[in-house]
């Protein structure tokens, strides 16, 4: 079941929280790849379930599938 599209997602971040960028645009635009292995080292320096990256990012950066595009 799909609550939102990528699109959604990234634009309720970018007008509810003011970000530039949403998360999925911005893990597009640093590598899907690089951004899993950014979250997962700052989880391993923190223990912080905030930087836990997702299954469903990892299962895409091993894929090599960009964030923004729908499962």
């Amino acid at each position: 079941m799909r609550l939102a599209s990528p699109a959604d997602i990234d634009k309720a971040m970018q007008l509810g929280l003011n970000y530039p960028v949403g998360p999925l645009g911005l893990a597009d635009k640093l590598g899907v790849k690089r951004t899993y292995e950014i979250m997962s080292k700052l989880f391993e320096i923190t223990g912080s379930d905030r930087y836990r990256a997702s299954l469903w990012l990892r299962r895409r950066a091993l894929l090599g599938l960009p964030a923004a595009t729908p499962d």
